[in-house]
C-alpha cells in the first residue's frame, strides 16, 4: 500500500510503484529506491530516481551502510522536501523506507523513537521496523 507518512513523504514497495496516476495525483517528483540493483527503476516523466542499495534481508552490511550514511540520507531528504514530494520505495516489508522515515521523524520532528513504529503502523500496518532506530543516529 502506498502510504503518506508525513506530508509530502511517502513509502511503498517496488511491486506497488507502477502507478503513473499516483505520481501525477500526488505530484511525486523524487523516488528513493531502497533496494538492490536487481530492482529496476520505474521511469515516470519528470521524476528523478535515486538508489540506496540494500539487500532484501537487511544484512549486517546493509545496517552498517545505513548507519554510516544516515546523516547524508536524512540531510538530502530534508533539503529536497520543500521542493519535491518524495516516495521511498523498498522491498515488500517496507523495512528500509520505514527505518529512513523513522529516523527522519526522530531527527527533524523530535519524535521519541519508541513512538515511531506505532505512528508508521497506524498509517500502514504492513510496515516492519524491528531494529532500534537510535542506532542509526549514533545516540
Amino acid at each position: 500500500m502506498i502510504t503518506e507518512i508525513i506530508s509530502g513523504l511517502w513509502i511503498t514497495n517496488y511491486k506497488e510503484i507502477k502507478n503513473d496516476q499516483f505520481f501525477k495525483d500526488n505530484s511525486i517528483t523524487l523516488v528513493i529506491y531502497c533496494v538492490g540493483n536487481e530492482i529496476p527503476f520505474y521511469n515516470v516523466s519528470n521524476v528523478r530516481n535515486i538508489r540506496i542499495p540494500v539487500s532484501p534481508f537487511l544484512h549486517e552490511d546493509d545496517i552498517s551502510f545505513l548507519k554510516k550514511n544516515s546523516k547524508q540520507i536524512l540531510l538530502f531528504i530534508y533539503s529536497m522536501k520543500d521542493s519535491h514530494n518524495i516516495l521511498l520505495c523498498g522491498y515488500e516489508n517496507y523495512t528500509v523506507p520505514s527505518i529512513i522515515m523513522g529516523i527522519y521523524m526522530i531527527q527533524y520532528g523530535n519524535i521519541d523513537s519508541k513512538q515511531i513504529l506505532d505512528i508508521i503502523q497506524s498509517k500502514n500496518k504492513d510496515t516492519i521496523i524491528d531494529i532500534n532506530l537510535t542506532h542509526f543516529l549514533g545516540t
